[in-house]
């Protein structure tokens, strides 16, 4: 395939410099350039500041078919200004919404893979002792040179084609809302599965992608492809450099394409170093330690005092109940010494699931001067009651009545069966009481509710209410050991049958909040908004019905017991891209939430 051509390069340059020459004072100059097939990277300057940048060098990378082929892949340049060296890289990745995995392992490849020759207009090597390095554990290119992570501030920018992976209708309906926040729900690059601790502007525009070209409607094709915020530029910045985003747009008027341009401001810290003050300050340390500058000899163990102990004894424990014992760590040696819970020979972990503990801070100080770790022995896994003492606390303010709600599940099929004689089951009184705000739902259409506020502020106030208690809650409503059904499920009778298939207090719990949800759906005259508030009642209770299964640690050979599980963040089951996890957990709420459509009349 070719891969350079300067036409496209001669044409973004010549409008570029025509763009800035009216700009006025102060002038720009290029200063590097790199492309690679469609791919282009172009670096201007301000001609008054100029001088402060060095070590330009630039690389490119053909990540598209086989590996090898430049239709997907990146540029990059690498720069010095003053001393804080910087990267910016420009990606094209791979297309269509189920490509996501792909697009992450071209992401991964690119990192590993990007090499930076080193610069032949600098005299010193950008990568010497005192460099930054944003991810010294990653994996590095072969060879001589600088990696995508050697600088204090890496900048990523281009097509990276991530998609909202939901339907055109639910996309369609949250942009004519201006919803942009609901949008990113869905978005697969938000999900972080490659762009670990990268950051970004907010995205308070419209998705960037696909118009018809040369127009601002959407694909009107027979494809009717779904919006996305596929056009990006992120960042990932040392301490020492942190990032401003000062302006995040997108540029809806320029027509050239069926995606929308977008640009940002980013403002962030420079130095300068004195190279020869600080060679004395190193040498001098050196010195102080009392070592041979050609090699630092290993210093002894400082000692230390544990305090009370040697034994660790609570005062008293209680089933249930969680208890916390301070102990302090004295360093009775001269020398500042590092320090952390570790495990046993036999542990993955420092301590068993019951028991936790914290350090302030992991230094121990010299001079007698203390810390205070702390032992607490109870795990995360806390009691209902414990997790929900603050979101008690915030419902204690709402003057409501207690009465009961009705239960209107909307035909057959959709509530608990029970016989008659038997006791219902009691909920919770932390999940009654702000549903019980609302009058029952077939109170709706007569006058008199028993002096309840029916009003749609106290409903949506309820409605947040049960959102704060269901997040704290250390077992989701919907069973974990469901999580993979509930996912799957493609109608209505599949999420009810995860439904029936909850134990008897989530099932009962979760009807009842289904319950309530629809009083709100009842309230909506409008078809338009009552789909609306469908859309975002089922993304925003989804996050907190349903809550991914643990999984074995995803290093080490621990022995698989439950004791070392994790939480996994991006769980996704077998056959299913983690990037349509949001979209099906949203689904089957909506789901639940449908009305059982009545009998047609013969």
């Amino acid at each position: 395939m070719i891969r350079y051509t300067s036409y496209r390069e001669d044409a973004w340059r010549a409008a570029i410099e025509r763009a800035l020459s009216t700009q006025g004072s102060p002038s720009y100059t290029k200063l590097h350039s790199r492309q690679l097939v469609g791919g282009l990277i172009l670096v201007y300057v301000r001609s008054d500041i100029a001088e402060n940048v060095s070590a330009v060098t630039s690389t490119s990378l053909a990540t598209g078919l086989l590996g090898v082929m430049a239709n997907k892949g990146a540029v990059a340049v690498r720069l010095k200004y003053l001393d804080t060296p910087l990267t910016f890289v420009n990606s094209h990745l791979a297309a269509f919404v189920p490509n996501s995995a792909e697009r992450n392992a071209q992401f991964r490849t690119t990192t590993s893979q990007l090499l930076f020759p080193l610069s032949s207009n600098d005299g010193a090597d950008q990568r010497d002792e005192w460099s930054s390095c944003l991810r010294p554990d990653e994996a590095r290119p072969a060879g001589a040179g600088a990696s995508v992570w050697d600088c204090d501030g890496l900048f990523w920018m281009g097509d990276l084609n991530y998609r909202l992976d939901a339907t055109r209708e639910d996309i369609d309906a949250l942009i004519r809302r201006g919803d942009h926040q609901a949008l990113l729900a869905f978005d697969q690059q938000q999900l972080r599965m490659a762009f670990e601790g990268f950051e970004e502007g907010a995205l308070d525009f419209p998705p960037t992608f696909k118009f018809d070209a040369g127009t601002d409607n959407y694909d009107t094709s027979e494809k009717q492809r779904a919006p996305a915020y596929t056009d990006r530029i992120i960042y990932l910045a040392s301490p020492l450099c942190p990032i401003a985003v000062e302006r995040y747009d997108s540029h809806p008027a320029v027509l050239l394409s069926d995606h929308k341009p977008v640009s940002a401001t980013l403002r962030l810290p420079v130095r300068r170093v004195d190279r020869v003050k600080r060679q004395r300050i190193a040498e001098d340390l050196v010195a102080s330690l009392g070592a041979d500058p050609t090699g630092l000899e290993e210093l002894e163990p400082a000692e230390v005092e544990l305090v009370p102990g040697p034994e660790l004894k609570f005062q008293k424990l209680e089933h249930g109940l969680s208890a916390t014992l301070t102990l302090d760590l004295g360093n009775c040696s001269e020398t500042a010494t590092a320090w952390s819970f570790v495990p046993r020979p036999d542990s993955l972990d420092a301590f068993p699931a019951w028991l936790s503990g914290d350090a302030f801070p992991q230094v121990s100080l010299s001079d007698q001067e203390q810390q205070h770790p702390r032992v607490d022995s109870s795990e995360d896994d806390k009691t209902d009651k414990q997790h929900l003492v603050d979101a008690v606390d915030l419902l204690d303010k709402l003057e409501t009545d207690l009465g009961s709600v009705s239960h209107d599940f909307g035909g057959g099929g959709t509530c608990d069966e029970r016989s008659d004689d038997e006791q219902p089951i009691a909920i919770s009184s932390h999940i009654r009481k702000p549903v019980a705000t609302l009058p029952p739902a077939s109170a709706s259409a007569r006058t008199g509710t028993g002096g309840r506020d029916s009003s749609p502020a106290t409903a949506y106030a309820a409605a947040a209410c049960l959102v704060r208690i269901l997040r704290t809650l250390p077992e989701p409503v919907v069973e974990t050991r469901l999580y993979e059904a509930a996912i799957r499920s493609d109608s209505r009778e599949a999420a009810y049958e995860v439904l029936h298939s909850l134990k008897e207090v989530h099932a009962n719990t979760l009807l009842y909040l289904v319950a309530f949800l629809r009083i709100l759906l009842r309230q909506q005259t409008s078809p338009d908004d009552k789909a609306y508030l469908l859309l975002r009642l089922a993304l925003t209770f989804s996050k907190v019905l349903l809550r991914p299964p643990p999984r074995p640690p995803s290093r080490g050979g621990g022995s698989g017991e439950e004791d070392h599980l994790q939480l996994s963040e991006y769980y996704a089951p077998d056959g299913i891209d983690p990037g349509s996890v949001p979209r099906r957990a949203k689904e089957f709420v909506a789901f639940l939430l449908q009305e059982e459509e009545e009998p047609k009349a013969a």
